[in-house]
């Protein structure tokens, strides 16, 4: 009796230890799957579907997903592994296969997200040895985290054969959860009949032409008649500069107009030379009259055919103070600014060429500036 009793315990405790073994695989915790075509002609796609599904109460530290290939026949490392991350961006493509061209499959790959409902900010602990990992990867759910990915690349990479695809996922020192291999083949791509000529239709016999009538004898030509002398041409009138048509362009020039005028009036009281003082003046005038003008109050003014170019002082006198010759560059290169501005809404030639001389004058200005600092 005693004997029996202990044959059961041993049963007993044998059971409790399988089933404490049998509730620790991995296969309990996640569960990968690949699926797709059993056979696909070299012309064609291959598509895959590959799952990832992880148990409620789990936490798997997902590095990035490994899906192989390799020869059905093949030997041991004749193999080649795609890895790519949790969203589906293709890392890495690792492993050399003689019935895989791995440049043309890479090139042709292409790994969809269909779903990635996983932990995007959440941690666990390793029971085993107490570590803690961060879980960032997919979109946050409350429920069990499950992936799915289209995956599809050229079918003209392999070989003719039988090939076996397997998804694992990487958690950063080992490839776990390795899903059942599945097969397909490769077979040659059929060649497509080619289609029947249509014959040609048989030329129509061309018409005999007609005889030509004969030609009409030319009449004589009239003599010429004498050109009458050209009238001289009457000398064109200076054209008056235009104004802008647009009243928000108006608008504008005149805006410009007056800042310019005002950080002139700035700069004259800077300088110190009666040459620059008069120089700005002239300008100021100028630039008071074409803005009365674009206002309505005055007429444009008039521009000479040739203005004369104005010339810079040899020596110009400059405020002697650091801090003043700081300010007097600032207005001048505010103002080279604004003329700028203003020369694009100008269409007169004169108009612009004056402008373009105030500019000159005002960069040597500023380059005196500089020698003098």
């Amino acid at each position: 009796m005693g004997r029996k009793k202990r044959v059961t315990s041993v049963l007993l405790t044998v059971c409790v230890i399988l089933s404490v073994i049998v509730m620790a695989q991995p296969s309990a915790a996640v569960l990968t799957t690949v699926d797709g075509p059993d056979q696909v002609q070299q012309s064609e796609t291959v598509e895959l579907t590959s799952t990832v599904e992880i148990r409620e109460d789990e936490r798997i530290p997902i590095d990035r997903f490994a899906l192989t290939f390799a020869p059905e026949d093949g030997d041991e490392g004749d193999q080649v592994t795609v890895y790519f991350a949790p969203n589906g961006t293709v890392l890495d493509v690792e492993g050399d296969s003689d019935g895989i061209d791995v440049e043309s499959m890479q090139d042709s790959l292409e790994i969809d997200p269909v779903s990635t409902e996983g932990f995007a900010t959440d941690s666990g602990t390793d029971e085993r040895t107490g570590e803690t990992y961060e879980f960032g990867y997919g979109e946050h759910v409350d429920g069990a985290p499950s992936f799915e990915y289209a995956i599809s690349f050229d079918a003209s990479a392999f070989d003719e054969g039988v090939y076996t695809t397997q998804l694992g996922i990487d958690t950063g020192d080992r490839t776990l959860f390795t899903s059942e291999e599945k097969s397909f083949e490769v077979t040659a791509a059929e060649e497509q009949p080619e289609e029947p000529e249509e014959p040609e239709e048989p030329e129509e016999p061309e018409e005999p032409e007609e005889p030509c009538p004969p030609e009409e004898p030319e009449e004589p030509e009239e003599p010429e008649e004498p050109e009458e002398p050209e009238e001289p041409e009457e000398p064109e009138e200076p054209e008056e500069p235009e104004e802008p048509e647009q009243p928000d362009d108006r608008e504008q020039i005149i805006s410009i107009i007056d800042q310019l005028i005002e950080l002139l009036e700035q700069l004259r009281e800077l300088l110190a030379g009666d040459e620059l003082v008069s120089l700005i003046d002239q300008l100021l005038e100028l630039l008071e009259q074409l803005r009365d003008a674009l206002a309505g109050d005055g007429e444009m003014p008039e521009m000479p055919d040739d203005p004369e170019e104005p010339e810079m002082p040899e020596d110009p006198e400059m405020p002697e103070d650091p801090e003043d010759r700081d300010e007097l560059a600032s207005f001048i290169e505010r103002l080279i600014e604004l003329l700028e501005d203003l020369r694009d809404f100008l269409s007169s030639d004169a108009f612009i060429s004056l402008i373009d001389q105030a500019i000159e004058v005002l960069e040597q200005i500023l380059d005196a500036l500089e020698q003098n600092s």
